[in-house]
């Protein structure tokens, strides 16, 4: 009777130990490991931003000179994609220091040619400037460097001023009538606006020689036909 006892209760012992394990295994999943061997990274998620790699750019005949850049400010500018089917179009421009981190999109900028890619030109305390061009222009992409501001995209620029934090740009032609030079004050927001003769020759850029600034005032210089003597002058006031 004693024996059957001592029998009856290894067989228990069995059976709840084949139970656990059972339930173990059961427990584990697909590419689990029983050793706490660390886990592969995992890839960039659907729709996070991740790095721009030339080896994906659609146009790689189109030699962008994208680098990532530290200003001498110490502030850092990335290039960075969408992991997502707008990969090989839109390129995002991150920019950070401390506790300050932004992105700009430039949507379809990676099935442009690469002069429309904005890089860095300069910095002041409050902005970065970022230079590209347009087609029959140059741009602008201004970034502040705080938490709010909006960033300011500007095409056709006639000139501009980082003293001042002013920018002169065409804002609007008629070939038939007239061009309109507007300048933008970054500080306040204001806008104001002078009128031309229409330009005479292509690109229209080339009908204005260059722009003063005084933070007060913005003198245009402008020729309608091209030449290098300036034929027409208007004063901006702000």
């Amino acid at each position: 009777m004693k024996y059957f006892i001592v029998f009856l209760l290894f067989l228990i012992s069995c059976e709840k130990s084949g139970t656990a394990k059972t339930e173990e295994r059961q427990n584990v999943k697909v590419g689990d490991t029983l050793h706490n061997t660390p886990a592969k990274k995992d890839a960039a998620a659907y729709g996070a931003l991740i790095p721009y790699d030339e080896k994906d750019d659609p146009e790689p005949h189109h030699s962008r000179s994208i680098r990532d850049t530290v200003t001498p400010d110490g502030w850092k500018i990335d290039y960075l994609v969408k992991n997502d089917s707008t990969k090989n179009k839109d390129l995002y421009i991150q920019w950070s220091k401390g506790g300050v981190k932004r992105t700009y999109r430039g949507a379809i900028l990676l099935d442009l040619q690469s002069y429309f890619t904005p890089v860095f030109k300069t910095e002041t305390t409050d902005y970065i400037y970022m230079r590209c061009e347009v087609r029959g222009g140059n741009a602008l992409l201004i970034l502040p460097k705080d938490a709010t501001t909006h960033e300011r995209n500007f095409s056709y620029v006639v000139g501009y001023s980082t003293e001042f934090a002013q920018v002169a740009y065409i804002s609007h032609s008629s070939y038939s009538r007239e061009i309109i030079v507007e300048a933008y004050d970054l500080k306040s927001g204001k806008i104001k606006s002078a009128k031309f003769k229409r330009c005479t020759v292509l690109p229209e850029g080339s009908c204005f020689l260059k722009a003063e600034f005084d933070g007060k005032h913005v003198k245009i210089f402008g020729n309608t036909d091209g030449g290098e003597n300036a034929t027409e002058i208007k004063t901006i006031t702000f």
